[in-house]
Formats: C-alpha cells, structure tokens, sequence
C-alpha cells in the first residue's frame, strides 16, 4: 500500500498467500484498469455505506442457510483489521510480527535499528491466519496434518 494511502505515511508491503493470489486471479478484471477491485475502471471499491450493506446482506444470508432465526452482529470495517490482529496471537504470532502485518509502526528506536521489511515473518503469519480461515469455511483441511487417535479407539 503506497504511503500516500496509509495513516503512517509509510509504504505498507502486505505479502500474499497462495490462498489470496488464487482469489486474486480469479477476479474479473476491466481493461486498462490497474485496481484489483474497481466497479467502473476509474478508482477502486471502497468499503462505503452501500457496499457494506450489500456485504451484511451477504454474509446474513450465510448464515440462515444453518439457522433461519439468525441475526447478524453490528460491526463496522475496523472489527476487521481488529479480528485479524485478535486471531493472529491466537495463532501465536509475536506481537511485533501482528503489529506488522496490520501496519502499526514500531517506536522510533526500533525502526532505527531494525530496517527489516518483515516479510518473511509477515507470510508466515498470514499464511497461519489464512489456515484457520480455511478450517473455519470448512472449504479444505491442512495437507499436513493427520488425527492422533486416543489409545482404545
């Protein structure tokens, strides 16, 4: 994200999952148009009052599929920078590494002393952040991982 975008006045360089660049590839694109996601060609889609509420209906939909009773909880767009930061230490990212992939700036002394970009670490976190979103859909499970069963079963 370019600096002149970001509260920080300072690039923000968000690496992206394998999960992400499918997405990515898969969005329908408007020629000569350089956003990733633009409705009419000349600036992207922000996260405005009618759009959010065409996001609400969506996901409310999601889930009276499971419950028709369902309601959706009010939130607005920073529960989701929120979430990701609450959920990426409960992956067990260092708090510096969260602090980074959402954009927060370290202290002054830090960054003095440390010039790292932090992308590897920031990958590694996104990538974790992008497997429990994958559980969480149900869509696929990790390749990785086999069940133990407990003795006797």
């Amino acid at each position: 994200m370019p600096a002149a975008r970001f509260k920080s006045g300072r690039d923000h360089v968000v690496p992206l999952t394998d999960e992400a660049l499918g997405i990515i590839a898969k969005l329908p694109r408007l020629k000569k148009c350089n956003w990733l996601c633009s409705l009419d060609g000349a600036g992207p889609v922000t996260i405005g009052h009618k759009v959010k509420l065409r996001i609400d209906a969506a996901m409310l939909a999601a889930l009276r599929k499971d419950d028709q009773e369902a309601k959706l909880p009010a939130w607005v767009n920073h529960d989701i920078r929120r979430t990701v930061r609450t959920r990426l230490s409960e992956l067990d990212v260092m708090d510096e590494v969260a602090e980074a992939v959402i954009g927060h700036v370290p202290t002054a002394l830090v960054r003095t002393y440390n010039q790292s970009d932090r992308l590897k670490v920031k990958r590694d976190a996104l990538t974790r952040w992008e497997g429990a979103l994958v559980a969480l859909t149900g869509r696929k499970t990790a390749n990785n991982v086999i069940q133990i069963k407990a003795a006797g079963q």
